[in-house]
Parts: C-alpha cells; sequence; structure tokens
C-alpha cells in the first residue's frame, strides 16, 4: 500500500527526485521481504541448509546494507539533473562535465558498487573455503558475478554515453544483485522455517 501511495505521489509531483528515490526504496524493501518470504518457505534451496552460517550471516547483512545504498545512490544519479553526465570515463573520471552535487552523487555510487564488488569477493571465497552449504555458495557466487556482470554493463553505459537500453539493463541487474543478497542473507541466516 504505502508503495503505490508513494508510486501516486511520484507522478503527481513529476517525478521528484528525492520522491523517486524514496519509492524505490520502499519497492526494494517490499521486495527483500518476498525474498526472505520465500526462503523461510523453503525455496532457493534453503531446506538443504543443516544450520546457521552466522559469519556469512553478518558478511551478508553488511552486503545487503551496500547494496541498498548502491541502488539508492544510482536511483540519485539517475534522477538528479547531471548527476548521470557528470564524470566522463570509466572507471575514473577522465572529464568532468558538471562538478558539485551531481559529481559527488555519481563518484559516490561508484565508490560503493566497487566496495561491493570486494565485499562479495570476500563473500564468495570466504563460503567456499569453509564448505558452507551448495545453497549458500551458488547464493554468495550468483550474486559476485551480477556484481560483475553490472559493474561491465555501467561501463558500457558510461562509455556509449548513457544509451536507454543499458540504463534499463543497468536497472533491471541493480534489482537481482538486491535479490541475491537478500537470498544469501536469508539463506545463512537460518534457510527455511521449520514447524
Amino acid at each position: 500500500v504505502v508503495a503505490a501511495i508513494f508510486g501516486a505521489v511520484t507522478v503527481k509531483l513529476s517525478l521528484d527526485t528525492i520522491v523517486v528515490v524514496t519509492h524505490l526504496a520502499i519497492a526494494m524493501g517490499l521486495l527483500a521481504v518476498l525474498v526472505v518470504v520465500v526462503v523461510r518457505a523453503g525455496g532457493f534451496g534453503a531446506r538443504s541448509i543443516p544450520a546457521r552460517y552466522p559469519r556469512t550471516a553478518r558478511s551478508g547483512r553488511a552486503a545487503a546494507g551496500i547494496t541498498f545504498l548502491a541502488l539508492l545512490f544510482g536511483a540519485l544519479t539517475a534522477n538528479t539533473p547531471g548527476a548521470a553526465v557528470a564524470c566522463q570515463g570509466f572507471p575514473w573520471c577522465s572529464s568532468v562535465a558538471i562538478g558539485g552535487s551531481p559529481l559527488e552523487i555519481q563518484v559516490t555510487h561508484r565508490i560503493i558498487a566497487f566496495l561491493l564488488l570486494g565485499h562479495l569477493i570476500g563473500i564468495a571465497l570466504g563460503v567456499r573455503r569453509r564448505g558452507e552449504t551448495r545453497a549458500v555458495r551458488l547464493a554468495a557466487w550468483s550474486s559476485l558475478s551480477l556484481v560483475v556482470l553490472q559493474v561491465v554493463v555501467a561501463a558500457a553505459m558510461v562509455e556509449l554515453h548513457l544509451p536507454a537500453a543499458l540504463r534499463s539493463l543497468h536497472q533491471a541487474i541493480g534489482a537481482a544483485v538486491w535479490i541475491g543478497v537478500v537470498t544469501l542473507t536469508a539463506l545463512a541466516t537460518g534457510g527455511a522455517a521449520t514447524s
């Protein structure tokens, strides 16, 4: 209901940046709840998990926080006038088209994305080294693979001057990364509910 109300407010306010970002945050929160429900119901291999993985659960919660920040700053980058084109070149700005807040928003989004990449590399290597259940390993490596794909799409998007198809793909992969990271965290937290 809250997501629907914010959707209406977003349209009424002609896509105001803060309202759009808030709408995205609410939608991603709803998506996370749905993913957790699926895991608790035994989906995504949750029934095969013999126990909790506290270390992976803590790392997963951190990854979820970083992913959420990346999503919010991505929405800010896409919806703040000038932010999407402020930093030309990838991964570093080979030229700056617009300074100030638009540049700061885009650079912050990139930094958070690379922090997420590094964090997920650590998680994926850790779950493999600890020999955690296949479902947890698959969630970790899938999340990492999606982030790598996201970085490749982001690079192409910036270098090709923001074609609409790549912007849409970037947004879709961002949602998939969120699903993967939330799945990983939910699986490591204990998998399916037992009755």
